[in-house]
């Protein structure tokens, strides 16, 4: 069974008959030689960039955005300022709209804030907006939904209406122009 040759150990011989052949180490060879290294010359053609040249470009470059931004385009705009004028204009409280109850007169501005922060072009995924009005991601995606209907012509209710006039003004104060709406099937 196994080759308990005259080049082996007694306890090499002993392991062989008492350990079977799938639990013994086996030393790995290997398989491949190593390539040979390339001459230092080749790798001499470009130098590197120490830390502190890529600082002073990154610098330049921040400098440069941020004249680009004082020139009067509009800088980023974040979810809190979203927030901040829809309450403004909807005339709501933080307790109000980060709060569980689902009225119409409430839920109308929240779902107006979720769909501008998603459509106003700042790449703001759902999770981030459902955090910052305290509701889960896929009440953002409805929200997303519900106002996005209302613009394709389902106007039912005036609180609808009201809505509708509050996505216009966040868009005049932020001048932002949305897509147009996608018409339901």
């Amino acid at each position: 069974m196994t080759d308990s040759g005259p080049g082996k150990s007694l306890a090499e011989q002993q392991i062989e008959k008492h350990v079977p052949r799938h639990y013994r180490v086996i030393p790995l060879r290997p398989r491949f030689e190593k390539a040979a290294k390339p001459p230092a010359e080749v790798h001499a053609e470009k130098p590197k960039e120490t830390k502190t040249e890529l600082t002073e470009e990154l610098c330049v470059r921040i400098n440069q955005q941020s004249e680009n931004l004082s020139d009067g385009s509009s800088p980023t705009i974040t979810l809190e300022a979203i927030k901040r004028e829809v309450l403004q204009r909807s005339g709501l409280s933080i307790e109000e709209f980060e709060g569980i109850r689902r009225t119409r007169r409430l839920a109308r501005p929240r779902q107006v804030f979720a769909y501008f922060a998603y459509m106003c072009g700042q790449g703001y995924i759902v999770r981030e907006i459902g955090e910052v009005c305290k509701r889960h991601y896929t009440t953002v995606l409805n929200s997303i939904e519900e106002i996005e209907s209302l613009r394709c012509g389902n106007v039912l209710w005036n609180d609808d209406t009201d809505a509708l006039e509050l996505l216009e003004q966040l868009c005049q104060h932020f001048k932002v122009s949305l897509p147009k709406p996608k018409p339901s099937p």
